[in-house]
């Protein structure tokens, strides 16, 4: 396998060879609180094969408490997370 990452220590892409000669390159997009919100993976030719997308709602203090996971646009997946802040 062989990864690349951004600036910010984010992955970028992601290639896994198999035994067979093909290979699938995942390609990765984050947003401003470096959370993934892309992941399309392309077959050999490049076409692509999955998108599977992320939607978060963050709290005051910019932490995810919802994170809806579509793959190729159908809604598969909510988490939802309760944080408590102790001052």
């Amino acid at each position: 396998m062989l990864y690349s990452y951004d600036k910010n220590g984010n992955e970028k892409e992601q290639i896994k060879f198999n035994p067979d000669g093909n290979f699938v390159q995942m390609v990765f997009e984050y947003d401003k609180m470096n959370n993934r919100i892309i992941q399309n993976s392309f077959d050999k030719q490049g076409k692509l094969r999955r998108q599977i997308s992320f939607e978060y709602v963050y709290d005051d203090n910019g932490n995810w408490i919802t994170n809806k996971r579509s793959s190729n646009g159908e809604l598969n997946m909510v988490c939802e997370r309760q944080i408590e802040y102790y001052n």
